[in-house]
């Protein structure tokens, strides 16, 4: 939502007074729950767009250092199950495991459905 209205990711103020800014700046009145629509449509486009662009699942992945063991300290020698990871944040976001693309439920839901992935 801040990169979609231009504004500082760094002042966060709380949804209340960015729905308060979106009434007020557009005229159309938002509650908090249309930021969490807007927010969702917003990842799912971008994720359509990248997708259209060639983006796959095979492209989301951790770079090679966060995958690299520490030889020491609190996570010493352990490495973020990636795998269980994305298939995790695939199930979250309604999106198909194997083609990592939003189901047709989920583009349904976000009233994408008419759009040609």
């Amino acid at each position: 939502m801040y990169n979609s209205m231009i504004m500082c990711q760094f002042c966060n103020p709380p949804a209340e007074i960015i729905v308060k800014l979106l009434t007020y700046s557009t005229g159309r009145a938002y509650k908090i729950e249309d930021l969490d629509l807007l927010g969702e449509r917003i990842f799912n486009l971008k994720r359509i767009l990248n997708i259209k662009l060639g983006v796959s699942r095979k492209d989301d992945y951790l770079p090679k250092i966060v995958l690299t063991p520490l030889k020491e300290g609190g996570t010493e020698g352990r490495v973020p199950n990636i795998g269980k990871m994305i298939q995790k944040h695939y199930e979250i976001r309604k999106w198909d495991y194997e083609s990592g693309k939003p189901t047709e439920e989920k583009l349904k839901q976000l009233g994408l459905d008419k759009l040609q992935i």
